[in-house]
């Protein structure tokens, strides 16, 4: 009877345990997700701040009109 009841314990404790791992991977995998989002955003946020290259070339000839 001991023997049964510790067994069950156990098989308790190893079914609580691999909820909570699956639980903490789910966890990443979302706090990934965030990160990711927020890398992409500042991204394309800096970009639209960045000048373009074309933009630029023509500014120099605008300034310099004996350049081109």
């Amino acid at each position: 009877m001991i023997h049964e009841m510790s067994q069950n314990n156990l098989e308790s404790m190893e079914v609580a345990r691999r909820h909570r791992e699956r639980r903490r991977g789910q966890r990443k995998w979302l706090w990934r997700c965030v990160g990711m989002s927020i890398a992409i955003g500042a991204s394309v946020i800096a970009y639209s701040y960045a000048p373009h290259h074309r933009q630029s070339l023509e500014n120099v000839n605008d300034t310099h009109p004996e350049a081109s």
